[in-house]
């Protein structure tokens, strides 16, 4: 099999080029659109489940083990609501 002509000269050199240029199209592609909302104070105190309350819920998994003893007690009263 005959190799290009690019290739028979400067291999190295040939593909070196073609790493930069993915490079560079691949940075230039990341425009950073996304969600870029500011947070306000209030907001930075919340946790994921405030956040996401409207989407779907979210709890905890808790093994009756768990929820016995003086450890039990205080688990039960912070995961009441």
């Amino acid at each position: 099999m005959k190799k290009p002509p690019f290739l028979k000269e400067k291999p190295l050199a040939f593909f070196s080029m073609i790493a930069v240029v993915t490079g560079i199209l691949l940075l230039s592609s990341c425009t950073g659109t996304g969600s870029s909302k500011e947070l306000s104070a209030a907001d930075s105190l919340k946790g994921l489940k405030d956040f996401y309350i409207d989407y779907f819920p979210v709890g905890v998994a808790v093994s009756p083990r768990s929820l016995q003893g003086e450890n039990g007690n205080s688990l039960r009263s912070i995961l009441t609501v």
